[in-house]
């Protein structure tokens, strides 16, 4: 059974702070305040920092993160930050970093993407944009990773293994086999609820929950039934929920996805994250 406490880390309630670290690839989706606190001696590990939008909660711990790597005796790994290119809170956290630039033992570069951008991680790994809505002016961002992987070809399936064992001897097994892209994760970041088909078949799908049914809340936020309606068709082997609201207990979350899950046919496991805490719901 997948556990998104083996490949994610991380921290999220509405207003106050949200930031994810994916593991397998050691990138930073979002930095919202005490992220450099919780990442502690790993955070010269991060060298990429994709911000899905710019608002304080996602931000908020950025500066922190730079002085502590800044602080760690030897000269940090160049830091790489990723954003939207049409950010209209970007500017002030610019201005910040760069007025503090020269005081940083790492270099720092500006990274900005538009929707279904690529950016190559390690080696057989990729990750890519998708455009979001969230920003009522400018274009929030999600983050799909992916693993390129390789698989026979139909034709070949079924074939005797000395067969396949000759192709090999030969140098030729590469004949033989087709590369595929399986979606690791995907990261919604803030938004009213995504298009299903952007994000179908991920293995991890964190989307998030803001408020409930009939709650008034800040503009383009989902509520826990929109997350768990995409859950329903986009089909993740995990849906993790997360920027859910300190109005609501964990008890009463929990109570409301299995209401909703009854009317859902929900394949895979439900999680949600409170805090630094993930636990599983379905």
């Amino acid at each position: 059974m997948l556990d998104p406490n083996t490949v994610l880390r991380g921290f999220s309630r509405a207003l106050y702070s949200n930031w994810l670290l994916y593991k397998p690839d050691r990138i930073l989706i979002d930095c919202g305040e005490g992220c450099a606190t919780a990442l502690d001696g790993s955070v010269g590990s991060v060298e990429k920092l994709f911000l899905t939008h710019s608002h304080i909660d996602h931000v908020g711990g950025l500066p922190t993160l730079l002085w502590t790597r800044s602080a760690g005796g030897q000269k940090a790994k160049p830091l790489q930050i990723f954003h939207s290119a049409d950010d209209p809170f970007l500017a002030p956290l610019q201005a910040y970093v760069e007025g503090v630039r020269g005081l940083l033992s790492f270099p720092i570069e500006w990274c900005p993407l538009e929707p279904f951008e690529r950016v190559e991680l390690k080696s057989g790994w990729f990750l890519d944009t998708f455009p979001t809505k969230h920003l009522s002016n400018g274009q929030s961002l999600g983050f799909r990773v992916w693993e390129r992987r390789t698989r026979l070809k139909e034709e070949f399936i079924g074939r005797p293994q000395s067969e396949l064992d000759a192709l090999a001897a030969r140098g030729e097994i590469g004949a033989a086999k087709e590369a595929f892209d399986v979606m690791r994760a995907a990261f919604c970041g803030d938004s009213l609820p995504v298009e299903a088909d952007l994000v179908r078949g991920a293995e991890i799908l964190v989307h998030e929950a803001t408020i409930f049914e009939g709650e008034e809340s800040g503009p383009n936020h989902s509520t826990l039934g929109d997350a768990l309606r995409v859950g329903s068709e986009a089909a993740p082997k995990l849906l993790l929920l997360n920027h859910l609201s300190r109005h609501h207990s964990k008890i009463q979350i929990e109570t409301a996805i299995r209401e909703h899950a009854q009317t859902l046919n929900i394949s895979g496991a439900v999680w949600i994250l409170i805090g630094d805490e993930m636990t599983q719901v379905l």
